[in-house]
């Protein structure tokens, strides 16, 4: 009988919670022994917090870099092709050359912004939005015609 109150006691002592307080650190030459528990875990977070924003950076320098070569790819095509228009003959006036540098930016997927003519000069500027917060559009400016020999 006596082991048997022994064995239920000791289930009752298994049952129990045990509640600590927390400990101070300790101290050891005037610094503090034990503090820099889960500070791995905040370096490790830390770190890759820095490695997000740095691949965010990235990311979105190369997307205005593409932007970029994109614009002046249309820009260059749409005065060109404006201005051998011109020269052509195909366009007499302002309006026709700026037409044809409309529909060529258009199909290159840029927004053609002012066109005009000087002589026989084409000037044109296109822009395109870019998916980077602090630059949304990227404006280039090109200028087109014949060089006179010499």
């Amino acid at each position: 009988m006596n082991r048997l109150n022994h064995d239920h006691d000791d289930r009752r002592d298994e049952d129990q919670l045990v509640l600590q307080a927390p400990v101070a650190p300790a101290r050891r030459r005037g610094r503090l022994v034990g503090c820099d528990r889960g500070s791995g875990t905040m370096l490790a977070a830390g770190l890759a917090m820095a490695v997000g924003v740095l691949l965010a950076v990235i990311a979105a320098a190369g997307n205005a870099l593409v932007c970029r070569t994109r614009a002046a790819e249309a820009a260059d095509l749409a005065a060109l092709s404006a201005a051998q228009a011109l020269w052509d003959g195909r366009a007499f006036d302002e309006q026709g050359v700026c037409g044809i540098a409309g529909l060529v930016s258009s199909g290159n997927g840029v927004t053609l912004l002012r066109c005009a003519t000087d002589g026989d000069d084409v000037q044109v500027s296109v822009e395109i939005a870019t998916r980077v917060p602090f630059a949304p559009h990227i404006v280039h400016h090109s200028r087109a015609g014949p060089v006179e020999c010499g």
